[in-house]
C-alpha cells in the first residue's frame, strides 16, 4: 500500500464516516474495490462490530504491570530481554520463530488504532541500507529491524564528531530521508535518540510514526516529548507553527542533527554553510531534496574516504609480511574482488547506430542491433569479438531490438516494434534461419528506450520472460513464455505508480531475479528477488540503491550470482550482496546497453553501447528568418550535456537543460551562450521543456517528483539564497500536484496561468494558475505552445501527426481546431509560434526529422529555413530568436552509438 494510496483511504474514510447508512454506501458505491473494503473495514471497528484477529498477543492494559520475561510469546515471537524503555514504550530484544530472526519490539500501554496498523503498513515498505526496517505491527507492538550499536545522541555524549565523520554519517542520514521523500513519507521526528550508529554506518528509527500517533489519537504519554508534534529542539519553524511538515522540514532537522554533531568541532569548508541553509527559517530557501543534500555532504565527506584508504593500504602491507602465502591467498579468495578497467577498446564503430550488445554463453561472439550501412532499419546482427565482420540475421522492415541468446548458444530471442504499440516475440537460430513468431505483445519504445533488456531466457532455455503491456488492463508487466507448449502467465506486474517493469535477468542457477522498476523517460531503479521452482516469485523485492540515481538498466549477475553488474545513466556500477553498490566505470556520454562475460579468474569483459553527448548548435539566419546565412557552430563553451534551449522574449538570454553540475538541470546563458548560470538544484533525474514568461522573469518547465511528472516555474526576479559555492539560486515553485502528472508548460500572455499537458492515461491539455490551484480540462492534446500574442495555441497529439491551432480567446474548449500541416510529429519541444507563424522540424516520409521549417498563417504554406545536416533524427529541439536572426538546435556531437569493449581485471 503506497502513502498515495493511503491517502485516498484516509479521505474516504473521513468522508464516510460523517454521513448517515444510506448516503454512506452510496459514496462507498462507486469506489475502488480494494480501497472501499479497508474503509469498511475500518468503519467497522470504530462501531465495535468488528470481529477481531484472534491471534495470541500479549496486551499491557496498564503500563505499570509487570513486563513480559524472559521467554514469554508475542505471537510469533519470543521475548528474550528488556534493551530500552522511553516515551513511547518498552524496547526488547526477542527472536522471531518463524524465521529465527532477532528482532526488536516496541511494546505500548495502549492498544494502537486500526488506522495506525494501515499508515505501519506503507511505512514498512521502506527499504533502505539507512533505515530501520518496520517487519510487522501488532495490536499495540512494532516488531523492528533490531540494531546493534547506539544510538546517535549517546554517542554524542562524548563529545562531538570530527567533520568528516559527521558528513559522513549525514550524508546516510540524507540518503535515508531521500529514499523516504521519493515515496512520499515525511518523518517529522528526526533527532540524535531516533538514529543508530553501527559499525556500517547509520541507521534512522520510527519514519512517520510521529504523524501516525498524532493521526490516530494515540494518547500523549506513548511518546517523547511533543513527539506526536515533533521534538521541539529538532522542530522546523512552520511545525512549530502548525503547518503540515513537509520534505523541508525534515531537512531542517537534519542540519540541527549536524549542528550538533559539530558543535565545537572545526568545521569542514562548506559544511558551515550548508547548515545554515538547511536551517533556514523559510522552507523554500532550504536545499531542494535530501539527495542534494546527501550529493554534497559524500564531497564533503572525502578526506575520511582517503584515509580509510591509506589505513587499508597500510593494514594489508602488514599482514602480508607477517602471514603465509597459502594463508593469505585462503585470505584472497574470500574478500570482495573490486573492478577495476583495464584497457578499453572499440567493438565495432560502425557508420549508423549500433546498440543493445548481447555475449553469446561462451563469450566469442556479440548480437547487437543496427541501422546497417544505409541506416535504413534496425535489425539483429552477429558478430564475433575478434573480427568486425558483422553478419546480419532480420532483415524485417520493422524495428527489432534487445536480442538475448538462449542458454545453449543456438537461439537468439528479440522484440519486434511493427507499429507505435504492437510489437512480437520473435526467435531466430544464432547462425541465421527462418525466424519464428511466439507472441504478439504491446510494448511503448519511448519508454523502455534506454531499459535494455526488455527480455530474458529462463536458466534452463525453456521459457523467454519479456516486458509487455497487457492489452485488457492496460497494466504493464513481465510475462513467461513457455517454449514447451505451455500458456503464457504473468510473472509480475507494475506496482501503482510505476510504469513499467523491464531489464529481467536470471541467476544461473535460476533462483533470483534481477529487473528494473521504470517510473519515467529518464527514471528507474533496480530490484532483486528470490525465485522458486517453476519460476514465481517468492519473497519480497529487494530494492538496490545505486550510487548515483537515474536510468538503471542492463542487469548482468556474476556466473556464482553473488554480484551483479547493471549500468545507471553514464555508470557501470557494481553490486555485491550485503554490500553497498560502487561505481566502477563513468562514461563522456550515455550507455545504451550493456553485456558482460566472465573470463579466467575474476576477469570479465563488458561490452556497451555508448551514445555521443548532446550539445547546442548556432546558425545565423538572413533578415526576416525564413533561411540560413551561414554555418552551424557549437553555442558557447562544450564539454557537457545541453538540450531542449528556449529564447527569452527579449531575445538577450536563453534557457536549456544541462547536466554540467552532475545532475539535469535548468541552466540560463546569455543569448551567445556565455555566463551560463544554473538555475534550479533539485536534482531530478527529469527536466525539460523550459518555458519563458512573457516578462522574461520566469521559466516555467516540467521535473519528476515521486513518479510523477509535474509542473514547476523558477522566479527569476525573485530574492536569492546564496549556496556554498556563492551562486544564487532562484526560487522554484511547483505549480501542479497531479496524479496523471503534467509536461509541456507553456505561459498565457499575460503571465496569469499556464498551459500543460498530462502524459498518464488520456493526453489532455489544461490549463492552471501560475500559483497553482484549481486546474481546467480544455481538449485533447499532448503538448504545445501559446503565441507571443496570446490568441491562440498550437499543439500536437501523439495518436496523430501535424500541428493543431485553437482559438484561446472566449472558451478555448468550445472552440474548432484546425490542422496547419501534416509533417509534423511530437515531442513538441521543436515548437516555436510566432504572432504571424511558427517554426518546427518537419518530418519526412520515412520518419525522419528533415529540416527546420517556417509555417505562414496568412500564405497557409511552409517553407525550408535550414536543412539539418549530418544523420536525420539527432536534432531534438530547436528555437529561434524574437528578431529572428539566430537558431539554436541541439544535436549530438557526433553521429550514431558505438559498441566498446571494456576489459575488467
Amino acid at each position: 500500500m503506497t502513502p498515495e494510496r493511503w491517502r485516498q483511504i484516509e479521505e474516504l474514510y473521513h468522508a464516510a464516516r460523517d454521513r448517515d447508512p444510506t448516503a454512506r454506501a452510496a459514496l462507498l458505491e462507486c469506489t475502488d474495490p480494494e480501497i472501499r473494503a479497508r474503509v469498511e473495514r475500518m468503519l467497522e471497528i470504530e462501531s465495535g462490530d468488528a470481529i477481531l484477529d484472534p491471534k495470541i498477543v500479549v496486551t499491557l492494559a496498564d503500563r505499570s504491570e509487570a513486563v513480559p520475561a524472559p521467554g514469554a510469546m508475542l505471537g510469533p515471537y519470543r521475548i528474550e530481554a528488556q534493551i530500552g524503555a522511553g516515551g513511547m514504550g518498552t524496547v526488547y530484544r526477542a527472536v522471531d520463530t518463524r524465521l529465527g530472526r532477532v528482532v526488536a519490539i516496541k511494546i505500548a500501554a495502549e492498544r494502537y488504532s486500526v488506522r495506525f496498523q494501515l499508515e505501519a503498513q506503507a511505512i514498512s515498505t521502506l527499504n533502505h541500507p539507512n533505515i530501520c526496517t518496520l517487519y510487522d505491527v501488532g495490536p499495540n507492538y512494532l516488531v523492528m529491524e533490531f540494531i546493534d550499536g547506539p544510538t546517535l545522541a549517546a554517542v554524542l555524549k562524548d563529545g562531538p564528531l570530527a567533520p568528516d565523520v559527521a558528513a559522513h554519517y549525514g550524508a546516510q542520514i540524507a540518503s535515508a530521508l531521500a529514499e523516504a521523500h521519493a515515496l512520499g513519507i515525511v518523518h517529522r521526528d528526526l533527532k540524535p535518540s531516533n538514529i543508530m550508529v553501527t559499525k556500517h554506518g547509520v541507521k534512522v528509527l520510527d519514519f512517520g510514526l510521529a504523524k501516525m500517533l498524532s493521526a490516530t489519537g494515540i494518547a500523549d504519554g506513548l511518546t517523547d516529548t511533543n513527539a506526536i508534534m515533533g521534538t521541539p529542539a529538532y522542530m522546523a519553524p512552520e511545525q512549530v507553527e502548525g503547518r503540515q511538515p513537509t520534505a523541508a522540514t525534515d531537512l531542517y532537522a537534519l542540519g540541527r542533527v549536524l549542528q550538533e554533531m559539530c558543535a565545537g568541532g572545526r568545521a569542514v569548508k562548506g559544511l558551515s554553510s550548508l547548515i545554515a541553509q538547511l536551517m533556514d527559517r523559510l522552507p523554500e530557501r532550504r536545499p531542494a531534496s535530501a539527495g542534494a543534500v546527501r550529493d554534497r555532504l559524500i564531497s564533503l565527506a572525502a578526506p575520511r574516504r582517503h584515509r580509510l584508504v591509506r589505513q587499508l593500504v597500510w593494514a594489508v602491507c602488514l599482514v602480508a609480511l607477517a602471514v603465509t602465502g597459502s594463508w593469505w591467498g585462503a585470505r584472497y579468495a574470500r574478500t570482495p574482488h573490486a573492478l577495476r578497467a583495464d584497457r578499453i577498446t572499440r567493438l565495432a564503430s560502425l557508420d549508423g547506430e549500433e546498440s543493445d550488445p548481447a555475449f553469446s554463453p561462451d563469450g566469442r561472439s556479440v548480437a547487437f542491433v543496427w541501422n546497417g550501412e544505409k541506416r535504413d532499419n534496425f535489425d539483429i546482427y552477429v558478430m564475433p569479438t575478434g573480427t568486425p565482420a558483422p553478419k546480419r540475421l532480420t532483415r524485417d522492415p520493422a524495428r527489432d531490438m534487445s536480442p538475448a541468446w538462449s542458454p545453449d548458444g543456438r537461439q537468439i530471442a528479440f522484440l519486434r516494434l511493427n507499429t507505435v504499440l504492437k510489437g512480437s516475440l520473435v526467435v531466430v537460430p544464432s547462425p541465421g534461419g527462418a525466424e519464428r513468431v511466439l507472441r504478439e505483445v504491446a510494448l511503448r519504445e519511448d519508454v523502455y528506450r534506454a531499459m535494455r533488456p526488455l527480455l530474458a531466457w529462463t536458466p534452463d532455455g525453456r521459457g523467454i520472460v519479456y516486458t509487455t503491456i497487457d492489452q485488457e488492463t492496460g497494466r504493464a508487466g513481465l510475462y513467461l513464455a513457455d517454449l514447451q507448449g505451455g500458456a503464457t502467465r504473468e510473472l509480475l506486474s507494475a506496482s501503482e505508480g510505476t510504469l513499467a517493469v523491464t531489464s529481467p535477468a536470471f541467476t544461473r542457477d535460476g533462483k533470483w531475479m534481477a529487473y528494473a522498476e521504470v517510473f519515467g523517460p529518464f527514471q528507474s531503479r533496480l530490484v532483486v528477488r528470490p525465485v522458486s521452482a517453476g519460476f514465481y516469485l517468492a519473497g519480497p523485492p529487494i530494492r538496490i540503491p545505486g550510487p548515483g540515481g537515474g536510468v538503471t538498466a542492463s542487469p548482468v549477475w556474476s556466473p556464482n550470482g553473488q554480484s551483479l553488474l547493471y549500468l545507471e545513466d553514464s555508470r557501470i556500477v557494481k553490486w555485491s550482496r550485503g554490500e553497498r553498490a560502487e561505481q566502477i566505470y563513468v562514461s563522456a556520454g550515455r550507455l545504451r546497453g550493456m553485456s558482460a562475460s566472465w573470463g579466467p579468474g575474476q576477469s570479465v569483459r563488458v561490452a556497451t553501447a555508448d551514445s555521443p553527448l548532446l550539445d547546442l548548435f548556432t546558425v545565423p539566419l538572413r533578415p526576416g528568418g525564413l533561411a540560413a546565412s551561414g554555418d552551424p557552430s557549437v553555442l558557447g563553451a562544450s564539454g557537457s550535456t545541453r538540450g531542449t534551449p528556449e529564447f527569452s522574449r527579449d531575445g538577450t538570454k536563453i534557457a536549456y537543460v544541462s547536466d554540467q553540475s552532475g545532475a539535469r538541470e535548468l541552466w540560463v546563458a546569455d543569448a551567445d551562450g556565455r555566463n551560463p548560470r544554473q538555475v534550479t538544484y533539485l536534482n531530478s533525474t527529469m527536466i525539460g521543456f523550459p518555458r519563458w514568461s512573457r516578462d522574461g522573469q520566469r521559466i516555467a518547465f516540467h521535473s519528476w517528483v515521486r513518479n510523477r511528472p509535474q509542473i514547476f516555474h523558477a522566479d527569476l526576479d525573485g530574492q536569492g539564497v546564496a549556496s556554498g559555492a556563492g551562486e544564487e539560486r532562484a526560487p522554484v515553485r511547483q505549480v501542479t500536484n497531479a496524479a496523471f502528472g503534467g509536461v509541456a508548460p507553456s505561459w498565457s500572455a499575460d503571465g496569469k496561468y499556464i498551459y500543460f499537458s498530462r502524459i498518464l492515461g488520456a493526453t489532455r491539455m489544461f490549463r492552471i494558475p501560475a500559483q497553482g490551484g484549481a486546474m481546467e480540462d480544455l481538449f485533447d492534446a499532448s503538448g504545445g505552445m501559446v503565441s507571443p500574442d496570446g490568441h491562440r495555441i498550437l499543439y500536437f497529439k501523439e495518436s496523430q501527426r501535424g500541428i493543431f491551432s485553437r482559438s484561446l480567446d472566449g472558451d478555448a474548449a468550445a472552440n474548432p481546431e484546425e490542422k496547419l500541416v501534416d509533417d509534423y510529429k511530437a515531442p513538441g519541444d521543436d515548437l516555436n509560434p510566432f504572432d504571424d507563424g511558427v517554426y518546427y522540424i518537419s518530418w519526412n516520409g520515412d520518419a525522419a526529422r528533415r529540416a527546420v521549417r517556417f509555417y505562414s498563417y496568412a500564405s497557409k504554406k511552409s517553407v525550408d529555413v535550414f536543412v539539418l545536416p549530418g544523420p536525420m533524427g539527432s536534432p531534438q529541439a530547436m528555437t529561434v530568436s524574437p528578431d529572428r536572426r539566430r537558431l539554436v538546435y541541439d544535436q549530438f556531437s557526433r553521429t550514431g552509438n558505438d559498441l566498446s569493449l571494456i576489459n575488467f581485471e
